[in-house]
């Protein structure tokens, strides 16, 4: 059974009914992620919207990936009959970055200004209205993620399958790619439970194949979608690699996300 990941504005989320078959006993978000630290992962981006009435309208996962650009999934700005957009937002997002914890403290708050939509794959680059300095972007990966390439995700989704707020911390999890396609990867749960996945609001979390305590951090793909959470099934992620040309045209030279190769090169769902 799907869900989406993404609450989108202007609607209520409705309760969704988890599949027994593949959710582990007594399993929930809260066993099969554990906490950042405060300080950790400081280039993660919470996106969002605003509805016109000034109530939350949807919430997204992402990374910096420029001092002035966060990627994050292309479903996060949509229009009212949910197609993605492009251009000014349809919404008013701001970005929070630079935090792990919102009880600790603030971050850094920014307005996205302009959205750029893949060609290829459900992910997204939002410009920002002013730079985010002090803060290292993470690295976009060059090369295509492989079968059994572990990576470490970061998201602030959802703590219980059936909450419809997201985290206040961010979560992380350890997963394991099980399959690869031209612009998509699958990956399964490894650590801390074999249901490891992402929830509701996760959507455009970064999957790193170079964590944040081995600078610098490296994204190889962006959460698009799966089955309800938790689950042992595959989570589909967009690949980053595959969009090096594309980012480079948008973004101006001196502010472009860093590119750089993954340490452990190889062969090459749903919407939340």
């Amino acid at each position: 059974m799907t869900s989406s990941k993404l609450i989108v504005a202007l609607l209520a989320v409705a309760t969704v009914a988890l599949t027994s078959s593949n959710v582990p006993p007594a399993s929930d978000a809260r066993t099969t992620k554990v906490a950042a630290q405060p300080d950790s992962y400081p280039f993660n981006a919470r996106f969002v919207t605003t509805t016109a009435n000034g109530t939350t309208g949807g919430v997204c996962s992402g990374a910096l990936a420029s001092p002035q650009w966060a990627i994050t999934a292309g479903h996060c700005f949509h229009d009212a009959q949910h197609f993605r957009t492009a251009g000014a937002p349809r919404y008013p997002t701001s970005v929070t970055v630079g935090t792990a914890d919102l009880k600790e403290t603030s971050g850094h708050l920014r307005q996205v200004v302009e959205v750029h939509q893949s060609p290829v794959n459900d992910i997204a680059l939002a410009k920002l209205a002013q730079p985010i300095l002090g803060i290292r972007p993470a690295m976009l990966s060059t090369t295509a993620p492989h079968v059994d390439q572990q990576l470490t995700f970061a998201g602030w989704g959802a703590v219980l399958p059936r909450l419809t707020e997201p985290a206040a911390h961010l979560h992380l999890g350890t997963v394991s790619v099980a399959t690869t396609a031209a612009t998509t990867f699958g990956v399964h749960g490894l650590s801390p439970s074999a249901a490891t996945s992402a929830c509701l609001f996760d959507s455009g979390a970064p999957y790193l194949s170079q964590p944040f305590d081995q600078q610098p951090a490296i994204v190889t793909g962006i959460e698009v979608g799966g089955p309800a959470c938790p689950h042992t099934s595959t989570e589909t992620v967009a690949r980053v690699d595959v969009l090096n040309e594309w980012v480079h045209r948008i973004v101006d030279e001196d502010t472009s996300p860093r590119l750089g190769p993954t340490p452990s090169p190889g062969p090459a769902g749903t919407q939340r």
